[in-house]
């Protein structure tokens, strides 16, 4: 007899069982079958393949008291499994005990009355078939029910990729994956594939997701993306966000399973390179350090793209290798000051741009979760820093000492924010799209020159918009008009970061200029930089004048750097405009004959360098906090940050003066009157001090009439030299009448005078020799005679001319005196001394007219002559002059009477009368 199992055993007791019932029914009357009211066979998990719990049993009806009940389950539908492990009785409930073998599972119970109710768990394996059938059969002593029988539809597991392909790298290479595994809550969904390790597996499916509880682990070449604890009637997982950044283009097969199930589905999906690209308008910026460099950056195929910026491993200047940060950008044009690179302004101080910018060192660091640094293995070597301020410290970096030096630095464009670390130890992106540089050159002051520009407020050119408008008004002077406006050019670099981090932070910078209290934060930084305007010439016991540009609002000073048509790159000046009207921008009210220099430069002492304080590393330094012991150590002298400790800075100094606004012609009397013809086109000029440009007219007035006749022009235009001119049909005026000339700039009254009114304007005046006195008598030896002569002027205007006196065609005298009209003036001139008897003739000339005479000079009376040896005189004509003079006393008489008549030439020819040489011819 062969040996029984255990599950022979319970076949055979089930028999032994039955045929007691039947034994007991024979021997008794008839009994009645079991009936099955309700088979209960339920469960939450019906997924194909899944091991899942069922509740089984049911109710039974007439059945007798205190009877032995069999409940018998078949599931042999099931039986896919090996020797039926699939089947496990989790806790027999309401029943007395339970038995599984093969796909047949009896419970046994006792009846306590004519209906019985029990229940029982059990775990078993579903069926990877669609639908499976479970028959469950009541024996009683009494007989055997009919069976009932529930029909099982197994879930299936579906999964999907929202987008395929997919590209390898840019904003298109993340789609979504969704698993639906109905009837299951599963804990994790198994994803593999074949040709990737769990470690890529993990990369493509470690992204942000929606559900905090989501989380990710590798089981070997398996990856389990676990469910959230509260998902409840949920599918297994919600949709998992997928990124192929980090994997090659390629077609892949991804299998997809749940947990406690042996079903699984295959999706596939196409990973391409995509076609991006990052471009830079220029592969070098070059500007001056610590102002501002716009570059234009292209995005194709991308939304956005990474810059990474600085490291470069060079180490020409002290500090330049302190320097990294990571942009994340939308693209189009980006300003950067780099003044604020690496200090503590905020990111949009920094990077300005219409559209979105970030900057990992400057504060957005919430916006860069997704940036890795890792070690260069084509961006899946270890991750070697969670932070930007973890991977400066892994790089050896430090805090920077001072701003951004002159020096070249890096700008790499990424499609991701993936850095790495190359084998030359320097920071690189893990997928590059474009590169540029940086350019940092040392910055420098120039000269300072002073214009003029016709008044109005400082800041008019927010009015007009253009800065080239300014420009066109602007006159190159040392003297300015109280009034006008008076304009500074400063010829700079290395101050324009400064001046934007200190004005309005107007978008695109100094669209308009800048407050002057920008200026004045930039003085008051120590950063090193002179802006200097103070008398020069105040009283000994009266502190000088100065601006302040702290203090004054932006309509008496104004602060533009000269950007238009230029790249901001390219900005080497910039123009403080100030209006002079009132005290403007001055601490006084300046006046007539107030002298100023302004001075601009840059300085730093000698063995010193700019610092600023000491942060601990991740912490960034306050743009404008110097160390504390430079200040100390040189409290009378700034600090420009890019002067090397070799170089103690230079200034360039301009002066001007103020003057009161006023004006002069060229045609006028000598009592500085106007002189103008009553013409019908009549020119009037002269030289101003106003600023060219300026609004300017000329009145005209004649007070005289009954009713006042005013003439005003205004077409008089001003050149760069201050001469001006107008033309007007000035024929209502009459000659000789009383006429007032004002001239007016900007309805200021500049200069005011009388007019002369005249009808030749090259001959106003004439001077005619009306007398000469003719003839003149004197007697030989007799000194001091004069010639007396009367001089009417007979134009229009008074004048001032030359009056000469000739003398034997030699100029005597020569005299300048203004006569007026129909004022006869007197002349007298003086005949030279010691003429001998004769006639001379003379001439009185004027440049309009002259009128001769004669002097006669007539001898001595004779003397009365003794005779010799006796005391009476007699009569004896004169006694000859000796005429055997030595040729040279004769010379010396020559020479005598020459100088003694003075010459413009010599006096005719030396004749002799009685006896002696005179002028004459």
């Amino acid at each position: 007899m062969s040996s029984l199992g255990p599950s022979g055993l319970r076949r055979l007791a089930l028999v032994a069982i039955v045929v007691g019932f039947v034994v007991a029914v024979g021997a008794g009357t008839a009994a009645a079958e079991p009936e099955i009211e309700d088979f209960e066979f339920d469960t939450d998990d019906e997924l194909a393949g899944a091991i899942a719990e069922y509740e089984v049993g049911g109710d039974v009806a007439n059945v007798s008291e205190n009877q032995n009940l069999v409940f018998e389950l078949d599931v042999t539908e099931w039986t896919e499994s090996e020797n039926g492990e699939f089947i496990d009785i989790v806790d027999t409930g309401d029943f007395d005990d339970a038995d599984a073998s093969g796909g047949v599972i009896t419970f046994t119970k006792t009846a306590g009355g004519e209906d019985v109710s029990a229940v029982a768990t059990i775990s078993l394996r579903n069926p990877t078939i669609d639908e499976a059938t479970a028959t469950l059969t009541v024996h009683s002593g009494e007989g055997t029910s009919e069976p009932a029988t529930e029909t099982v539809e197994f879930g299936e597991i579906a999964a999907s990729f929202a987008d395929d392909p997919v590209d390898s790298i840019g904003p298109d290479d993340e789609t979504t994956l969704s698993v639906e595994a109905d009837g299951s809550p599963a804990e994790h969904v198994v994803v593999s594939s074949p040709g990737l390790d769990g470690n890529q597996l993990e990369s493509i499916f470690s992204v942000d997701r929606d559900h905090e509880d989501i989380g990710v682990e590798t089981d070997g070449d398996r990856l389990l993306i676990n469910r959230p604890a509260d998902a409840g009637e949920q599918p297994p997982v919600p949709e998992i966000e997928a990124s192929f950044t980090h994997v090659g283009a390629a077609n892949y097969q991804f299998v997809i399973s749940v947990d406690r199930s042996r079903e699984e589905t295959v999706i596939p999906l196409e990973v391409e390179e995509p076609e991006i690209d990052v471009e830079f308008d220029e592969d070098l910026y070059e500007v001056p350090a610590g102002d501002l460099v716009t570059m234009d950056v292209s995005l194709d195929g991308l939304d956005e793209t990474y810059l990474l910026v600085g490291a470069d491993g060079t180490t020409a200047e002290e500090g330049v290798n302190d320097f990294l940060d990571i942009v994340k950008f939308d693209g189009g044009e980006l300003t950067v000051n780099t003044r604020l690179l690496g200090t503590d302004a905020p990111a949009d101080a920094v990077y300005i741009t219409d559209g979105t910018v970030h900057s990992y060192l400057h504060g957005d660091e919430t916006e860069f979760d997704d940036v890795d640094f890792r070690e260069d293995e084509e961006g899946e070597g270890d991750e070697i820093a969670a932070s930007l301020d973890e991977y400066r410290a892994e790089l050896d970096m430090t805090e920077q000492p001072r701003p951004l030096q002159p020096d070249r630095y890096r700008i790499v464009a990424g499609a991701e924010g993936t850095v790495i670390t190359r084998d030359d130890e320097i920071p690189d992106f893990d997928y590059p799209l474009g590169r540029s540089n940086l350019l940092l050159n040392q910055p420098e002051p120039g000269e300072v020159t002073t214009h003029v520009a016709p008044q109005a407020s400082a800041n008019s050119v927010e009015e007009t918009g253009s800065l080239n408008e300014l420009l066109d008004e602007l006159t190159e002077r040392e003297t300015v008009a109280k009034g006008d406006r008076l304009v500074f050019e400063i010829e700079a670099t290395g101050i324009y970061g400064n001046l934007f981090a200190f004005g309005d932070g107007s978008e695109p910078p100094f669209e308009e200029g800048v407050h002057p209290r920008a200026l004045g934060s930039v003085v008051d930084a120590h950063e090193g930089i002179i802006v200097n305007v103070s008398e020069t010439n105040s009283d000994p016991n009266t502190a000088p004048t100065e601006i302040d540009f702290n203090e004054p609002a932006d309509g008496d000073a104004y602060v533009l750097p000269a950007h238009e048509d230029e790249e901001l790159s390219e900005i080497d000046r910039f123009y403080v405009v100030l209006d002079t009207r009132d005290s403007g921008p001055f601490t006084r009210s300046v006046r007539h004959g107030d002298e100023f220099d302004v001075e601009f430069g840059y300085e730093s002492p000698s063995d010193a360098r700019h610092r600023f304080v000491d942060v601990p590393l991740g912490v960034r330094p306050p743009a404008y906090s110097i160390d504390p012991d430079l200040v100390d150590e040189n409290p009378n002298t700034e600090h420009y940050p890019y002067y090397r400790t070799s170089e103690t800075g230079e200034t360039d100094i301009a002066p001007f003066r103020i003057e009161d606004p006023s004006a002069e012609y060229d045609r006028t009397t000598v009592a500085d009157e106007l002189l103008v013809h009553n013409g019908t086109e009549v020119t009037i000029e002269g030289t101003t001090n106003v600023a060219p440009g300026t609004e300017t007219h000329i009145q005209l007035i004649a007070h005289n009439r009954t009713n006042p006749t005013r003439i005003t022009i205004d077409e008089v235009e001003i050149d760069e030299d201050g001469s001006f001119s107008a033309t007007e049909d000035l024929s209502t005026l009459r000659v000789g009448e009383d006429v007032e000339a004002e001239f007016y700039a900007n309805q200021r009254l500049a200069d005011k005078r009388a007019a002369d009114v005249v009808d030749d304007l090259d001959d106003p005046s004439e001077f005619i020799v009306t007398d000469v006195g003719n003839p003149v008598t004197m007697t030989e030896g007799d000194n001091d005679t004069r010639v007396s002569a009367t001089i009417e002027n007979t134009g229009n205007a008074a004048d001032r001319k030359p009056i000469e006196f000739v003398f034997e065609d030699a100029q005597i005298a020569e005299t300048n005196r203004t006569v007026e009209p129909d004022e006869p003036a007197p002349f007298n001139f003086d005949v030279p001394d010691g003429l001998e008897a004769g006639t001379y003739n003379y001439t009185v000339v004027t440049p309009d007219d002259e009128a001769s005479g004669q002097v006669v000079v007539e001898p001595p009376e004779p003397e009365e002559v003794i005779a010799a040896g006796g005391d009476d005189p007699v009569d004896d004509p004169a006694e000859p002059v000796d005429d055997n003079l030595p040729a040279d006393a004769l010379g010396e008489l020559v020479g005598a009477l020459t100088s003694l008549v003075g010459a413009r030439h010599a006096v005719g020819a030396a004749v002799i009368v009685g006896g002696a040489y005179v002028l004459g011819g």
